[in-house]
């Protein structure tokens, strides 16, 4: 959940002349045999969420969602600078994550050669560029005894500079320490170079020994032939390699094999909630980077004291953190958006954040069946979302005529 370079900041603004962010997903790391229907699950989790998220703040809200809103932004959903900021980062056309598209190989293409033309032409011209491939690297140091070939990963160690512009004090790349979190910014740490989307980095992203589920890396220069405006993400192992991947089937099996899969990932003892549990889904991770990216360019930012136990991450990670920020750092941090629209998403499941005000500071979820799924959704028909109906109540606009006719009833969906 790191982020990698800077540039420029999102408005508050609508802006109809841009065009939808547009991303690449690199089929032979993420939509290999043993990834594929993982990474399309959680993707399509991601999107999904983003737009549950999208249209309840959109549509005729409830009061669930103007509870929630009030808790993870610290302000009311009728505050109309933040509610415009917040339908600006998850779906506010063309802006927002659930307007995101991806650049895909038309399915008539046959041809193997031509579908790895496509692909590349694809990955130049997208804004987003999807990995999963643990940031490989050509650079001695992560070889581990084992010869490897330049040129052949992904990131290259970068090139120092020409002798005569190095100062007194210039240390060879290949000598330097390298960065990790805490460590004085003024030194010179080892970098790398990614020559294929023009990136460079201090990080050491997925190859950190640190519990690291995704990284965005921001361009900072020009390359052309691609987008001037351009991001990778890598999805680390620690999320793909898990059992949690979408929130589609969110309930008691997933419960059950919750504790299992946090010690899996050697995170159970950071994990101490349910809102937290939501983090490990690789879904959310997803959804997470995808905001860090341009013209959203939300931010991790620093977890206030007050909610920083040992053993927290610096950032505003879990929930008790994001609950002590205020209303300016709440907007800009991602986890707010994050949790926000992942409510919204299990609300269609019937879950919600416990009642009682001390359960949900502790971010308790319980299932509520009073819960009536809102119709302000993009598609009504996804069988996901209707699940909890009883079979005579499952139906759409067209059905409720026939329905009625034959004196079944037919819940209304409304907000």
């Amino acid at each position: 959940m790191d982020v990698d370079s800077s540039n420029g900041a999102s408005s508050d603004e609508d802006h109809p002349d841009l065009p939808p962010t547009t991303f690449w997903v690199d089929e032979n790391s993420c939509r290999i045999a043993r990834n594929k229907d993982n990474f399309n699950r959680a993707l399509r989790s991601a999107l999904e969420t983003a737009r549950r998220g999208s249209d309840r703040i959109r549509g005729p809200f409830d009061q669930l969602t103007a509870d929630n809103f009030d808790k993870i932004f610290h302000t009311p959903i009728t505050t109309a600078e933040a509610k415009r900021e917040v339908k600006y980062q998850l779906g506010n056309v063309p802006i927002g994550v659930a307007n995101f598209q991806e650049l895909l190989v038309p399915e008539t293409v046959r041809d193997g050669r031509e579908k790895r033309r496509i692909s590349e032409e694809n990955r130049k011209k997208s804004n987003i560029r999807i990995y999963c491939d643990q940031d490989p690297t050509d650079d001695p140091i992560y070889a581990s005894g084992q010869p490897v070939i330049p040129g052949t990963r992904r990131w290259r160690l970068g090139d120092d500079e020409p002798v005569e512009r190095r100062p007194q004090s210039y240390i060879p790349n290949r000598q330097r320490p390298i960065y990790q979190p805490g460590m004085p910014l003024h030194r010179q740490y080892r970098h790398w170079y990614d020559e294929a989307n023009g990136i460079s980095t201090v990080g050491e992203g997925c190859r950190s020994r640190s519990h690291t589920g995704g990284v965005t890396y921001r361009a900072g220069t020009d390359i052309p032939g691609q987008q001037l405006v351009r991001s990778t993400i890598t999805l680390c192992n620690l999320v793909m390699d898990g059992k949690l991947h979408d929130l589609d089937l969110f309930g008691d099996l997933q419960l059950s094999i919750l504790p299992h899969n946090l010690q899996e990932l050697g995170i159970d003892k950071l994990v101490r909630t349910s809102m937290d549990a939501l983090t490990t889904f690789t879904g959310f991770t997803i959804f997470h980077e995808f905001l860090h990216t341009p013209p959203l360019l939300r931010d991790d930012v620093p977890a206030p004291r007050a909610a920083n136990l040992p053993g927290s991450p610096p950032r505003a990670y879990l929930w008790s953190q994001i609950l002590g920020l205020n209303t300016e750092e709440s907007l800009k941090n991602v986890n707010n958006y994050a949790f926000f629209a992942t409510l919204a998403k299990l609300q269609d499941r019937q879950w919600r954040l416990a009642e009682a005000e001390d359960d949900w500071r502790n971010g308790e979820l319980e299932q509520d069946f009073n819960i009536i799924v809102p119709n302000n959704r993009r598609s009504i028909n996804e069988p996901a979302l209707l699940l909890t109906l009883p079979p005579e109540e499952r139906c759409t606009d067209d059905e409720k005529p026939a329905l009625q006719d034959s004196g079944k009833a037919c819940l209304e969906f409304r907000g």
